[in-house]
């Protein structure tokens, strides 16, 4: 697409890209490209964030956001050094432009607690101070290592900078997180409320009545049982809604994480919410620097799958083709068919396909049934071994 001279491209100082359709010197419809780095397993992806996406009132239905969106893609692509890019759509617009579902939105939901209700000997309960963050980032690090979806924060991100303003929250009234201390005086979970996150909001409006966090987080399911219950006791609180004490308490975890493995030893429901081309959405930017850093994941999937045979796999999609060579032990990705090797296989499917198995979003058979030429043998095999079913999630703190 060639450039569009009313599209500007603005680095603002919190690394975001500001893309704006300008008219007569006036910014009409517009979004911004926020850098992410989020976790795969084992692999570490950039990737582009899309957010803010409107046009003026006046200007509506006269395709400025398309032509945003196309040109905001041709700069990811070409321009940045991300591997996929990501955002939260409304269903049947963004997969105009490459995008499609990556993954369901989860949440667990369980009864309240009295406010009295005791936490197990030893275990205590109490608001966030300034001194427990970086007991909360080594928390935050240690539960989303291997998960799919979450953000690498640094220690000056922005989440963590949110979270260090409710300390002063927390003097002046109902504390924004609370902090879990195990009998040993660790910091063993917290939960976080996010007043401002916008998801929670969301979530809220729909569902008045229910208590809906954050962020809740621990590592271990003893501390995940306490949390769970200091969450539950917080539903109690009459200021728990605008109308009094929660019906509900709803914390914003996918199905794998501990804490929700915890509420299934109690009266709980989890929901996979799926959208029809909405809410978490994904395309692939350039093929050779996502197979690359899916590397150490994909490497540790074939070793735990004890795959012992020698496959150079084509990967052809609509923006170009790659090579992985996988044998025992190991996947690489190769640029070039000249360094195939051993057996050779392809596997032929949209780049917005390619990105709902990067991310686990569907089972990896049901893609490959679904492609138009079904694949041999092989390809199936390695399909299943290499893109697993999984559960992408980005935590509120985060979410843009």
């Amino acid at each position: 697409m060639p450039d569009d001279p009313n599209i500007v491209f603005h680095t603002e100082d919190t690394g975001a890209t500001k893309v704006s359709l300008m008219l007569d010197g006036k910014d009409v419809s517009r979004l911004w490209i926020i850098p992410y780095d989020i976790r795969v397993g084992a692999a570490t992806l950039r990737m582009d964030g899309i957010g803010g996406v409107g046009t003026e009132d006046v200007h509506r239905n006269k395709g400025y956001s398309r032509r945003v969106l196309e040109a905001s893609v041709e700069h990811m692509r070409h321009r940045s050094d991300a591997a996929v890019s990501m955002l939260y759509g409304i269903p049947n617009f963004y997969t105009k432009f490459g995008y499609a579902t990556a993954g369901p939105m989860c949440w667990v939901t369980v009864g309240v607690l009295p406010p009295n209700a005791p936490l197990p000997d030893g275990w205590q309960a109490r608001p966030f101070q300034t001194n427990d963050l970086p007991a909360v980032r080594r928390l935050y690090e240690r539960v989303t290592a291997r998960g799919v979806g979450p953000a690498v924060r640094a220690d000056d991100a922005r989440a963590w900078r949110r979270l260090a303003d409710t300390a002063t929250l927390a003097a002046s009234g109902e504390p924004e997180c609370r902090v879990v201390i195990s009998p040993a005086g660790e910091l063993a979970a917290y939960a976080w409320y996010g007043t401002d996150f916008w998801y929670r909001r969301n979530l809220n409006r729909d569902q008045p009545e229910w208590l809906v966090f954050g962020e809740v987080m621990a590592a271990t399911p003893e501390a995940s049982s306490v949390v769970l219950d200091v969450c539950q006791r917080w539903g109690s609180s009459p200021t728990a809604t605008p109308t009094g004490p929660a019906k509900r308490v709803c914390i914003t975890n996918p199905p794998d994480h501990p804490v929700v493995r915890a509420a299934t030893y109690t009266w709980s429901s989890v929901t996979l919410r799926y959208a029809e081309n909405g809410d978490s959405m994904a395309r692939v930017l350039d093929l050779g620097r996502l197979l690359t850093a899916l590397e150490p994941e994909l490497t540790a999937r074939v070793t735990a799958a004890r795959w012992d045979r020698l496959v150079t796999l084509a990967v052809r999609t609509d923006i170009g083709t790659g090579y992985l060579k996988v044998s025992r032990g190991a996947c690489e990705y190769r640029g070039s068919q000249s360094a195939s090797a051993g057996e050779r296989a392809t596997l032929e499917l949209p780049q917005a396909a390619l990105a709902r198995l990067a991310f686990g979003a569907a089972d990896p058979q049901e893609i490959v049934e679904r492609l138009d030429e079904p694949p041999a043998d092989v390809v199936a095999e390695l399909v299943e071994v290499l893109f697993p079913r999984r559960h992408q999630h980005m935590y509120l703190p985060d979410r843009y």
